[in-house]
């Protein structure tokens, strides 16, 4: 697994199985569902953000992903 900042978005989203916005990014979701429409697109919550909830969005990414 890799990560990239947002500023690879565009390098690197046709390669992603999943794209993770944070929650300061969620405002650009439709925009990048629209440019890799193959590709989900998580906006993780403020929430899960903020506390670290790694075992929860652990248990979304394994769903969106069907592992």
């Amino acid at each position: 697994m890799e990560t990239y900042d947002s500023n690879k978005a565009n390098q690197h989203g046709d390669e992603a199985d999943l794209i993770l916005l944070t929650p300061t990014f969620g405002y650009a979701k439709k925009e990048i569902e629209q440019k890799f429409p193959t590709t989900p697109v998580k906006v993780i919550s403020k929430k899960d953000y903020g506390m670290l909830s790694v075992e929860k969005l652990y248990k979304e990414i394994e769903s969106v992903l069907n592992l």
